[in-house]
């Protein structure tokens, strides 16, 4: 993804939160978005720290004194994954209507935005490595979208009209937006047909068998 397209993707989701990291004293979010957009584009093995370095316009050395090594690079990136997308269901939320229901509101927004920045390509290059810390980050995230899920889910005044208990529905909509990113990724379905995948089979999540 060229980098306008990646940045006017991060405007669109309409983020409100200045998204800051912090080591010591040196703020993180300085770099972070153009570090994700090099993973996004050439992975985790495919990316050296010169090429980060190049791309951001600074020396390696800058970087090392963020950040020890390239795999905390890379961790810092499966974080800024979870602040981006946290920060942008805070905001959609925030502005719905008393009446709508959260989750439905939520998914709506899911569908018509979902994987615009191709972050998933980080998650998906984290899966691949064997590597502990790498992993044990993936699973904090996982852990912590699929608690702020299940919280949406469970806050809705019908939710105990749901055949789907809100445990079980959380984690079937993460793994329906891992088929949607496979479908983006190999050019499986149009945009249209993602989008009304995510949408029908989403609502399906939340509402049941009803």
């Amino acid at each position: 993804m060229p980098q306008k397209k990646f940045f006017l993707a991060m405007q669109n989701l309409k983020c409100k939160h200045i998204l800051t990291f912090k080591i010591g004293d040196v703020n993180e979010h300085k770099y972070i978005a153009g570090i994700s957009e090099q993973f996004v584009l050439t992975g985790y093995r495919g990316t050296t720290t010169a090429l980060l370095a190049r791309r951001l316009g600074v020396r390696e050395n800058v970087l090392y004194r963020v950040w020890p090594s390239k795999r905390a690079m890379f961790v810092a990136s499966i974080h800024y994954i979870h602040e981006v997308t946290s920060a942008s269901w805070r905001d959609y939320l925030a502005d719905r209507p008393a009446e709508t229901d959260p989750a439905e509101w939520l998914l709506a927004h899911q569908a018509a935005n979902h994987g615009q920045m191709r972050l998933y390509r980080i998650i998906f290059a984290g899966i691949l490595e064997d590597d502990p810390e790498i992993h044990a980050t993936l699973r904090q995230v996982y852990g912590e979208f699929h608690q702020t899920i299940k919280e949406i889910l469970a806050s809705r005044p019908n939710a105990s009209s749901s055949s789907l208990d809100p445990e079980t529905a959380a984690w079937a909509i993460m793994g329906l937006g891992a088929i949607v990113d496979i479908q983006r990724e190999l050019e499986l379905s149009s945009g249209e047909n993602r989008r009304s995948l995510f949408s029908m089979g989403g609502n399906f999540l939340i509402h049941g068998n009803k």
